[in-house]
Formats: structure tokens, C-alpha cells, sequence
């Protein structure tokens, strides 16, 4: 994420650069000028005056003395936009470090178990009381739903199955039931649906779409089976 600061030292290290070109330039420059003086005394070329050569020795060691004083400035510049950045990303990590809330996390993890238990608990009670009743009562023992009798008000009896019509009632392993839909939804979350390739987030979103359907058939399964 390039932020205010990042962009800065961004600026800073453009600008840093094209300063240290520019200052190269203008003293390689001065440099030639003075080479190029001299070399045209060596050639015999009386027009060059010694008073030339001095001021083009002097452009020279001056050229490098603004070379290395801008290289300075420029070394400083981008430092000072580094700390600056180095300082606006410490600040977001102390924010994000005061503002997390993992505890309140965790604590909505364990409610939503907790009612997820409490609800096959409840469940299965019912079942069981109802079981029990229509133990109580005589209602015949049947292979399914479609032989429960009038005169039993098309109630049934099978293991640990009860039947009301055509409506199938059973209890179930709510632990085991908890650790595979802990299970499968894990697999769920992993499904890159925020992928910024928008065929592969399309797809991601219908496997985990998927899974899901399947979780909560899974649970409703033992809850309220309808059989035709």
C-alpha cells in the first residue's frame, strides 16, 4: 500500500537521483573542459592562457565540491523521507496493535459452539421424550414412515428413529457433528473468493457456496429428516 510517507521517500529517492545525475554531468563536464585545454596546449595552441587553465582548474574543484555537496543534501533528503515513512508505518502498527480485539474474537467463536451444542442437546431430549412417550403409549415398532397406523395417530417407532407422519426425528452426535462442520467450514474460509482474478474469485465463491450447502444439509439431517 503506497501511503502519504511511502510516497514520499518514493519522490525523494526520483528526485535524490536526478540531483546525483545532474551533479555527475556537470562536473564531468567541467572536467572535459579542463582536459580539453590542456590537451590544445600539448597541440601547441598558443591562444590558451595560463589565466584559462586557472579558471578552469578552479570550475573543476568547484564543480566537485558542489558535487559532493549535493550528493549530501541529496543522501539527507532521502533519509529524512525514509524515517518519516519508517515512522508513519510504526504508528499504523501501534494503532493496529491497540485496536485489536482477539480476545472478543475468541469469545464469539466459543459462543457460537456453544450454541451450536446446546441446540443438538436440546434436540436430542426432545427426541428422547418423545421416544419414551410413544414406548409409553404402545405405538407399534415399523420399518418406516409410510407403515405408521391410524390407530396410532401415524406415529412410529424404529431404533432410535420416531416418526409424525411423514417427518423422521432422530438424535444425533452433536460432538461429532460439531468437528465436522468445524471441519468442513475451515475449508470454506480458505477458498480465495477475494482473488483480484475475477474467474478464479467466481469460482472460489461457488465451492465455498457449495461446502456450505452441504454443512447445512449435514445439520439438518439428524435434526428433521423428511423422507418421500
Amino acid at each position: 500500500m503506497t501511503t502519504p510517507a511511502m510516497q514520499a521517500l518514493i519522490d525523494a529517492r526520483r528526485d535524490a537521483e536526478a540531483t546525483l545525475i545532474q551533479a555527475d554531468e556537470e562536473a564531468a563536464e567541467a572536467v572535459g573542459l579542463l582536459s580539453a585545454l590542456e590537451d590544445r596546449v600539448r597541440d601547441g595552441d598558443e591562444s590558451i592562457t595560463a589565466e584559462e587553465l586557472t579558471k578552469a582548474r578552479e570550475l573543476g574543484s568547484f564543480a566537485r565540491l558542489r558535487t559532493a555537496a549535493t550528493k549530501k543534501r541529496a543522501v539527507a533528503a532521502r533519509q529524512k523521507a525514509r524515517l518519516a515513512a519508517l515512522a508513519e508505518l510504526k504508528g499504523e502498527m501501534d494503532t493496529y496493535q491497540a485496536s485489536a480485539d482477539t480476545d472478543q474474537l475468541v469469545d464469539d467463536i466459543f459462543d457460537a459452539l456453544r450454541a451450536f451444542t446446546a441446540h443438538y442437546e436440546s434436540h436430542n431430549q426432545h427426541v428422547n421424550d418423545w421416544n419414551a412417550r410413544m414406548k409409553e403409549l404402545g405405538v407399534t415398532r415399523v420399518q418406516g414412515h409410510q407403515f405408521t397406523l391410524p390407530e396410532d395417530g401415524h406415529l412410529g417407532l424404529n431404533g432410535r428413529d420416531v416418526y409424525a407422519g411423514a417427518d423422521t426425528y432422530q438424535t444425533i452426535d452433536g460432538q461429532g457433528l460439531l468437528k465436522h462442520t468445524i471441519t468442513q467450514l475451515v475449508t470454506a474460509v480458505r477458498y480465495p473468493t477475494d482473488s483480484e482474478n475475477a474467474t478464479r474469485a467466481r469460482v472460489a465463491r461457488a465451492d465455498r457456496n457449495e461446502v456450505l450447502h452441504k454443512i447445512k444439509h449435514a445439520a439438518a439431517q439428524g435434526m428433521r429428516r423428511m423422507e418421500g
